[in-house]
């Protein structure tokens, strides 16, 4: 094989096998004197916002609570919508699991187990939350973000607490005196909300859980352990036993409203429209947020060319706007097809950019963009997408770019029996849980002047 040949693979099947940016391993190429026949050139890309529909926030794993207030996405509230269930469910409870006719109540607390995906603009102030009543029950219906409940305004329960920023923290406040007698006495006298659920559901619809917008924090409240617990002592107990209430295994959802009046994403109206709303784009997590590149130059780019072979091509934006310590960034985001210019995607029938294949892969698995920390850039290589573009001249969408990944259940959080102190931003992306977009606030925001493709290719005969 002649010498130069021989660097021209050597070359290619370095940059094809190696997620590096090329242009940072010592390759100059200059195109007036490229004796190696590969070429290098950097594509900027547009970026434009835009509004999913309503989606469904029906039985999404946390009740989200609070808020926050930005320049850039606006206000945002969430309230949490929960029945309660009593155990073992719609069947009598056995005497030796409920208070007997000469039980004392010790005290009643409501419990919220607080997931590591909060988000605060600070910790260094205590974050508030407030269970309230709910007026009308919650039906076998899906709801979706714009869905709301009435509810007492009167807290049966409030707490103010110092929280830490990517821990999961259970918490505990005082329940309301008259609820929870009403509740033991009930339990007491083996009352009939208490030997069927129907009958409970229709004497208490359930709760709503709220934060305070103003305290700016995203407070997702794990449903598997929160809820009413009674301690009680039956006649010669030394230690108190305990009856819970809590919405484990009830239908739930999340009420998310977003005001940007007054911000850069006002003119942001009507679903699945993009719009550009200047050099600042982004995403934020249970608003229907998101944002939609514009791949058109790329498109241009390849009618321009003969004969060519992709080496490597790597998508990049950022650095993404510097976060407060209480926002982690999103870990990964997905390229899902803007189909029919739509800005739409739907699960199950959605279609994305496909990862670069790689030894022992059966199925194709998607292209995910790696957060990198040290430069807060955003980084995948698509070159086998690229290719297939290329040789198949199949249409080239635009990309509407998701922190979500519809091949994952949501099971990130499980039920947690105890005070937990792992702390997840020194965990490795592997190790680290699934950042899903219906389980907290988190957000990102980019200059989309940063977002660009980096193309390595060479021609052949």
């Amino acid at each position: 094989m002649p010498a130069k040949w021989a660097a021209v693979l050597s070359i290619t099947i370095l940059l094809a096998s190696s997620c590096t940016d090329p242009s940072e391993i010592g390759l100059e190429l200059d195109p007036e004197n490229n004796q190696l026949g590969v070429f290098y050139t950097e594509i900027p890309l547009s970026a434009s916002m835009v509004l999913l529909d309503s989606f469904n926030t029906t039985n999404a794993n946390v009740l989200m609570a609070g808020g926050d207030i930005s320049p850039f996405f606006g206000t945002t509230e969430a309230i949490g919508f929960s029945r309660v269930n009593f155990v073992p469910y719609n069947r009598d409870i056995p005497a030796a699991a409920r208070p007997n006719a000469t039980s004392v109540l010790d005290s009643a607390r409501f419990q919220f187990t607080i997931t590591n995906q909060m988000t605060a603009n600070s910790f260094a102030e205590n974050k508030t939350l407030s269970v309230h009543r709910l007026l009308e029950p919650i039906q076998d219906i899906t709801y979706y973000n714009s869905d709301k409940l009435a509810y007492d305004e009167n807290p049966i329960a409030v707490g103010s607490y110092r929280l830490n920023a990517g821990r999961d923290t259970i918490v505990s406040a005082p329940l309301n005196e008259t609820i929870a007698n009403d509740f033991f006495n009930r339990l007491k006298s083996n009352d009939p909300i208490f030997r069927d659920l129907f009958a409970f559901r229709e004497y208490f619809p359930g709760i709503a859980i709220k934060g305070r917008v103003e305290e700016q924090a995203g407070l997702p409240v794990n449903v598997m352990n929160t809820g009413m617990v009674l301690y009680y002592r039956n006649e010669g107990d030394t230690v108190s036993r305990r009856f819970l209430i809590s919405t484990a295994e009830s239908r739930s959802f999340n009420h998310i409203n977003n005001n940007r009046t007054g911000t850069p994403l006002e003119i942001v109206q009507e679903p699945r429209t993009a719009y550009d709303v200047g050099n600042l784009v982004g995403l934020k997590a249970n608003t229907g947020l998101v944002m939609k590149i514009n791949t058109a130059p790329l498109q241009s780019f390849m009618d321009t060319l003969q004969n060519v072979v992709f080496n490597q091509v790597i998508l990049e934006m950022g650095p993404v706007e510097a976060l407060s310590e209480g926002f982690m960034p999103f870990d990964f985001l997905y390229m899902f097809y803007s189909i029919n210019n739509t800005g739409m995607f739907s699960n199950p029938d959605y279609r994305r950019v496909e990862r670069d294949p790689r030894q022992g892969q059966v199925n194709p698995e998607p292209a995910r963009l790696s957060y990198l920390e040290d430069t807060r850039l955003y980084r995948q290589s698509i070159t086998s997408y690229t290719n297939n573009l290329y040789r198949s001249g199949q249409e080239n969408y635009n990309l509407i770019i998701h922190p979500d990944d519809p091949d994952l259940p949501v099971e990130v959080n499980l039920n947690i029996s105890s005070v937990q102190t792992v702390d997840t931003r020194r965990l490795t992306s592997q190790q680290r849980p699934n950042l899903d977009y219906k389980e907290s606030l988190r957000q990102l925001i980019v200059d989309q002047n940063t977002i660009k493709l980096k193309l390595y290719y060479s021609k052949i005969k």
